[in-house]
């Protein structure tokens, strides 16, 4: 009958409708949701640059934890190697270049995560990453000289040295311009504090110094700086643990003789410098100008 034609007909386009809603609804749900996923991941994006200024260890990040702020370090060693293109046998947790990384990470505390904020200012001094398996040897010749205490205040670097005999010292992080390293020295009567200027890329320099390499530096400005003996008990000490403290610093059985014991300097282990030169091409022509010597922290 017309009634139920006309019944049936309602009871279809009300059903169409419905669904057609439906759909609709489904669909801007998603396109909601697409859209708010893709905010979210440009707010991550913008959160990382600023944060993180070597393009490459930002790349990294970004396409390994572009969600995550903090890894923990098993997780981070993980990618990292695969990044560092590291042969399996090496991406292992005992290997003593990855725990040096761990150690300037700060993921070898109780924590045991990296952070990506300090893992963005680490660059600012060991800069710029390039992912090449000998880039660990930058981190390890560091971390293994007994004078280099890491990412420390001045107040704690006087805290360290004060009770020590004159021309003792230390190097360290500076804490208050990312990129500049600190030496930390015991004079007659009270403590000094120079700053080495240096920006990722670029030289080492103190006033009239300027050198390739950290390590060169050191060796030139020795003598007028009053450097004479370097200050043990550093927070990298354990990363060698079980190991001898030679002169020359840390060893570790993946240290040849050779270049553990060469030379009287603390300072003139070849394989220290050339570790660092290897990384510092075209450094001359990215050099900065600054102030005379001496320079305060």
């Amino acid at each position: 009958s017309l009634s139920s034609l006309s019944s049936s007909s309602s009871s279809s386009s009300a059903s169409t409708t419905t669904s057609s809603t439906t759909s609709s609804s489904s669909t801007s749900s998603s396109s909601c949701s697409n859209l708010l996923d893709g905010a979210i991941e440009s707010i991550d994006g913008v959160v990382i640059d600023g944060l993180v200024r070597d393009v490459v260890a930002r790349r990294v990040w970004k396409r390994r934890w572009l969600d995550r702020d903090e890894v923990p370090w098993l997780e981070f060693l993980e990618g990292f190697a695969e990044e560092l293109r590291l042969p399996a046998h090496q991406a292992r947790p005992v290997n003593v270049r990855l725990r040096c990384l761990e150690a300037l990470l700060g993921a070898n505390d109780s924590a045991g995560v990296v952070q990506l904020e300090r893992y963005g200012r680490l660059w600012m001094w060991l800069g710029p990453l390039r992912l090449d398996p000998l880039f660990l040897e930058l981190p390890y010749q560091l971390v293994r000289q007994t004078w280099f205490h890491g990412e420390i205040t001045s107040e704690e670097a006087e805290r360290r040295i004060l009770n020590s005999r004159r021309g003792t010292y230390l190097v360290r992080f500076s804490t208050t311009n990312p990129g500049h390293y600190s030496i930390t020295v015991m004079k007659r009567n009270a403590v000094s504090h120079f700053r080495v200027q240096h920006q990722p890329g670029c030289t080492f320099q103190l006033g009239r110094y300027e050198t390739a390499t950290l390590f060169e530096l050191l060796e030139q400005a020795a003598k007028e700086l009053g450097l004479v003996y370097p200050l043990t008990g550093s927070q990298f000490e354990r990363v060698f643990s079980g190991e001898e403290i030679r002169e020359t610093g840390y060893s570790s059985p993946e240290l040849s003789p050779a270049s553990a014991s060469s030379g009287s300097s603390p300072f003139s282990s070849s394989s220290s410098s050339s570790a660092f030169a290897a990384f510092s091409s075209s450094s001359s022509s990215k050099s900065r100008s600054f102030s005379r010597f001496p320079f305060s922290s």
